[in-house]
């Protein structure tokens, strides 16, 4: 099997939830009940930890739906396969639709929405594409440089830079180093 475009962007993704899965251990905010919290509810710190959480679960849901049967499903035309990775990652779109980022990560979120509707977009062409082996890897190559996946990875990194830890920081170049001398 060659590495199509989207071949990398379901690697990262399963790399995302990897990373998602090492990140949501043992990083809760036992105080985020405390005397900081607002009329009963969360703390600032306790807000985003639920927010890094529901975005890591749905993130998980987005990798499991491109998993290494997607992969397959691709290169093979199987309808079926397709048919599941589509529904999986409707779902995964639906975990990030629900959540309620705090303020400061609100506008990312909306990117990273957009992204996964505009990536489900293309799950729903290879499913329209199959059996046909030629046109679904042809249109899993075309995903795999759309606008949506760059988006996708854009916004993921756009959260990370504005420090909430949903994959590894290593994994994307902080905007704030973009510009600064290398010593």
């Amino acid at each position: 099997m060659r590495a199509t475009p989207l071949h990398l962007v379901r690697t990262a993704l399963l790399a995302v939830a990897a990373a998602l899965l090492l990140a949501g251990c043992g990083s809760g905010d036992p105080g985020a009940l405390g005397p900081n919290s607002v009329d009963g509810g969360l703390s600032a710190e306790g807000q985003k930890q639920e927010y890094v959480d529901g975005v890591s679960r749905a993130l998980t849901q987005l990798g499991t739906a491109q998993g290494d049967s997607f992969g397959k499903a691709v290169e093979n035309g199987q309808k079926k396969q397709l048919q599941t990775a589509a529904l999986a990652w409707r779902q995964g779109g639906q975990q990030l639709k629900e959540l309620n980022p705090p303020k400061d990560a609100a506008a990312a979120h909306a990117k990273l929405v957009k992204a996964v509707d505009g990536l489900a977009v293309w799950n729903n062409r290879l499913v329209a594409a199959a059996p046909n082996k030629a046109r679904t890897r042809a249109l899993a190559k075309q995903a795999g440089a759309s606008a949506p996946s760059q988006q996708l990875e854009a916004a993921v990194c756009e959260l990370v830079d504005a420090g909430y830890e949903i994959v590894d920081s290593g994994a994307c170049t902080p905007l704030s180093d973009a510009g600064a001398p290398v010593e």
